[in-house]
């Protein structure tokens, strides 16, 4: 994989429990959150704005090294994340682990308190939906965030970031990137330019 020079303008870090030199591709279609609830999920994944990527087909980083260590692994290697392009990303402001966001805490009880059937908000707990499918029993979007009354802030607390250079990087928000033509990691004690 050649590095594009531009690509050592924005730092995304990654801690992973065993390094190998080939390049790594984030998942095709959706993936099961590790960390965060499904109910929660799949709120984020039917408001999801547009031009944002998904977290489901996504991979994960951090913007430093320092945060990448305590998000990943216990006895991680720190590696820097060099993209192909391609590569939509986005960066929760303010957040350095989704699964801390308060997002998870306050959307299963406000979806909980909504006029929903049971066995949609069951549904909604315990399978993995797309966006269509979750439009065929929800009310449209736009009428769902109403409806959530400010209990899921997690998009708007989250913004584009140009990985070839983005000077507004947030210091602590986790990076999320979809970088279809793969991505290659290299440990930091080989990284020249950290």
């Amino acid at each position: 994989m050649t590095v594009d020079d531009r690509l050592f303008a924005t730092p995304i870090y990654r801690s992973v429990s065993s390094y190998h030199a080939d390049i790594l591709y984030p998942p095709h279609g959706d993936r099961v959150p590790k960390h965060v609830p499904l109910l929660v999920d799949n709120v984020w994944e039917y408001i999801r704005p547009a031009g944002m990527p998904s977290r489901r087909s996504s991979a994960f980083g951090s913007p430093t090294a320092e945060l990448a260590r305590l998000s990943g692994p216990a006895e991680g290697v720190i590696c820097r994340v060099f993209v192909t392009m391609p590569c939509p990303a986005a960066q929760i402001v303010g957040c350095s682990d989704a699964r801390r966001h308060t997002d998870v805490a306050t959307v299963p009880p406000a979806v909980a308190r909504m006029d929903l059937p049971p066995d949609t908000v069951s549904l909604l707990s315990t399978a993995l939906l797309s966006h269509a499918e979750l439009g065929s029993f929800l009310p449209p979007a736009e009428d769902f965030v109403a409806m959530l009354a400010g209990a899921s802030v997690f998009w708007q607390q989250c913004r584009r970031v140009q990985v070839t250079g983005d000077p507004a990087v947030d210091a602590v928000g986790e990076l999320f990137f979809a970088s279809p033509r793969g991505y290659a990691l290299r440990p930091l004690h080989e990284s020249a330019a950290v």
